[in-house]
């Protein structure tokens, strides 16, 4: 192998600390005349030859443990998900991903009829359970449960029930004994994974109706990101300098804490926003215009970080093409100083062993033909998820935090005229990051109207209902087999996330008689967002792939040439180890946020909410009381055909 080999694959690598920053590469090598001399050990099996460039998809998860939690909260079961993150006691965890003993079986219930429930035994009742309800079963005692679930109202309780109207359901623990399928006992202090359980915990809190668990959770990891007060660590921002990023370097993604990726960030500022709402407090306006902030901040990180990873792209490919071989470095003068330096890493020489011969064959081209050809397999494989995420400008466009805005202008500007010009602008900005919401169009204009006149009199009352629907992508495993000259066989392993099915469509809301009052547009994509973050990151992830198997064909035997058992320390030392792809995801992130907002006929006491499927047939409905003649904010979670509402208690502005 040339010298020539060498240099060009210096240059491969020139972009590749900043690829690095975007996403997780695994690779496993070997020689097909002896299969167990793997370089690796993540991937599953050894590189065959019948898998050369061909495309494998499998789901791991952050961890195989995590997977039948995972199922509960697609479930929509998340009270269950709640109790598995806080049952048990602690117990160490695994070297890759906080993985730990099995739990003991949780047990859930199903009421059989209305049910009171109190605060102990025979004590004084808190609330009413509907008639087959689901409670998490959490105690026994003399013919007594203590029980969690929702109340008539949709409000999360916990307290004692008789045992004789509560009909005990399949136990939330599938396949209990089982390591592969039994729950986890979670590890809340886990370093690699205390803010994703956080992250998980806070969502989780807020659809059961724990508001002051959502705060408490959602603040632990702005604690632990540094996100409070414009203090916090921007995602894409180069801080932290190359050494201290080693836990993901060294292909261990577990071993180094979750980092959010930037819109989630942003996603965490609008459910505390959101948080605040649903408790009435008009705090809900500081938590959105940080949340604006923020995304400002991580959508000009990004896009600087994008324009070096292209510009650096661009001179390693003009250096390729335009210098001559002497032009550059003498590489094998550098290697032979430094096996001057480090002696003692260089074991064949110690030993008197022969340098290996330079090989008369130049394979160059074929292994250029090789990373061709994986980048042009990996841009297929994942073009199937463009069309999607082309519907978003960037991943950095969400317009939640400016519809709040708008929304809590807009409700004081029924009593201050002198606030209706910043709600307008507010959903005036909200309209310019998703400009095919009709909704917010529509509110604009309204407020432009209530401006012209100079007051909001005469509107009536106002109702926002916001939903969640759906889950965001999942993460997925891309694997395919890559031939390296002369009779090497790499295993590449790279994340995918992948949409989820939804079978909603529409989500509307009807009074009491069904009469339509407005459908609910998408005013937050996730699904968009998160898949145009990968679409954006995937000149880094091929970039990465190809960089490895460079190392793989020239990095690693060629460097040995040289120095012997130094070649891993020098040509590749941040890519020997990438044996692990990030699939470490947000799980209850939801896959879009929509929203309505109605002007109220007077007396209104209930209103529905219903979700339709592509056909428009019904697939859920749930009533709920709101506030008479006074303005209300509902918020709603969508499963499939499942629907759970909750309305905000004593806003500032009727009080």
């Amino acid at each position: 192998m040339g010298e020539s080999c060498i240099k060009k694959t210096v240059h491969h690598l020139l972009p590749l600390v900043l690829a690095i920053f975007f996403t997780g590469c695994a690779v496993m090598e070997t020689n097909p005349s002896n299969p167990s001399q793997l370089i690796d050990s993540f991937s599953e099996s050894v590189p065959k030859p019948e898998d050369i460039l061909k495309v494998k998809k499998s789901y791991k998860g952050y961890c195989k443990t995590y997977k039948p939690l995972k199922e509960l909260i697609y479930g929509g079961k998340f009270d269950e998900a709640i109790q598995v993150y806080k049952t048990g006691p602690k117990s160490v965890e695994a070297e890759n991903c906080d993985e730990t003993r099995p739990a003991e079986s949780l047990k859930t219930g199903v009421t059989t009829s209305g049910l009171n429930i109190r605060t102990e035994p025979n004590g004084a009742k808190i609330s009413l359970l509907p008639q087959k309800g689901q409670v998490s079963i959490l105690e026994d005692k003399d013919g007594w449960l203590r029980v969690r679930g929702r109340d008539i109202s949709g409000k999360n309780v916990e307290g004692w029930v008789s045992a004789k109207y509560v009909k005990e359901s399949t136990s939330a623990n599938p396949g209990a004994g089982s390591r592969d399928n039994a729950m986890p006992v979670v590890n809340l202090d886990s370093k690699p994974l205390k803010v994703l359980h956080n992250m998980e915990l806070g969502v989780l809190s807020l659809e059961t109706g724990d508001a002051d668990a959502c705060r408490n959770h959602i603040q632990t990891c702005l604690n632990e990101l540094g996100m409070e007060k414009d203090k916090g660590r921007i995602t894409s921002f180069f801080e932290k300098g190359l050494l201290k990023t080693s836990g993901w370097l060294i292909g261990k993604p577990g071993l180094k804490p979750y980092d959010p990726v930037g819109y989630e960030k942003v996603m965490l500022l609008n459910y505390k926003a959101l948080n605040y709402l649903l408790t009435g407090e008009r705090k809900a306006f500081n938590v959105a215009r940080l949340a604006i902030d923020w995304q400002n901040m991580e959508r000009e990180s990004f896009e600087k970080k994008m324009e070096k990873i292209r510009q650096k792209e661009e001179e390693s490919r003009k250096k390729r093409s335009m210098e001559k071989e002497n032009d550059l470095p003498d590489i094998s003068e550098k290697a032979g100083a430094l096996k001057g330096i480090l002696p003692e890493l260089n074991p064949r020489k110690e030993a008197g062993e022969a340098e290996p011969q330079e090989s008369n064959v130049d394979s160059t081209g074929e292994m250029d033909g090789n990373v061709g050809k994986l980048k042009d397999l990996l841009n297929r494989e994942y073009s199937d998820t463009h069309e999607i995420a082309m519907t978003a400008k960037s991943a950095y466009v969400n317009p939640f935090a400016d519809y709040m805005i708008g929304a809590i202008m807009e409700l004081e500007a029924c009593d201050d005229p002198n606030k209706i010009d910043d709600a307008k602008k507010a959903y005036e900005k909200a309209s310019a990051l998703n400009p095919e919401s009709s909704m917010l169009k529509r509110a604009a204009k309204d407020l432009q109207s209530a401006f012209n006149a100079g007051s909001m009199d005469g509107r009536g009352k106002i109702l926002h209902v916001v939903v969640c629907d759906g889950f965001a992508p999942e993460v997925k495993v891309v694997s395919t087999v890559v031939p390296i000259p002369p009779n090497k066989l790499i295993t590449i392993q790279l994340p995918k996330k992948e949409p989820l099915p939804n079978k909603v469509k529409t989500i509307k809301i009807l009074t009491s008689k069904n009469k339509i009052l407005a459908s609910l547009d998408t005013i937050a994509n996730m699904d968009a967002m998160s898949l145009r973050h990968q679409k954006d990151s995937e000149p880094s992830m091929l970039l990465l792939a190809g960089a490895m198997v460079f190392r793989s064909y020239a990095g690693q035997s060629a460097a040995e040439r040289f120095l012997g058992e130094l070649g891993p320390f020098v040509v590749g030392p941040f890519l020997d180890g990438a044996s692990a792809p990030e699939t470490r995801s947000w799980v209850s992130l939801p896959s879009n946020i929509k929203a309505a907002r109605v002007y109220l006929p007077a007396g209104l006491s209930t209103v529905k909410v219903a979700t339709y499927d592509k056909n428009g047939k019904r697939l859920a409905v749930q009533s709920i009381k709101i506030e008479k003649n006074a303005h209300n904010f509902v918020y709603g979670r969508s499963i499939g055909r499942s629907l759970s509402l909750q309305r905000a208690q004593n806003l500032w502005v009727n009080k």
